[in-house]
């Protein structure tokens, strides 16, 4: 898969609403989590207003975010979770 530029907030939300979207995974890395969506074959991660990948302090804020823009399921990707840990910037 491609990890391609970032997606922000309204663009997701376009992107949802036109049914563009195929799938969203929650990322685990550190002790805090990110959103990538799936549109077409290509994967895009949620980032901030600046640009940034967007952070999530825990799992249940990315998954409320994603259901209130009306993605109903998600992958849970844990393999470098480590809540003890600091994310490495």
């Amino acid at each position: 898969c491609i990890m391609s530029n970032g997606l922000k907030l309204d663009t997701l939300r376009t992107l949802i609403e036109a049914g563009s979207v195929r799938e969203a995974t929650a990322i685990g890395n550190g002790d805090r989590w990110s959103i990538l969506v799936k549109v077409g074959m290509t994967e895009r991660a949620l980032v901030a207003q600046r640009g940034n990948i967007r952070l999530f302090r825990n799992l249940e804020t990315g998954l409320a975010l994603l259901r209130s823009l009306g993605i109903g399921r998600a992958s849970v990707d844990f393999t470098n979770w480590s809540p003890e840990q600091r994310t490495i910037t």
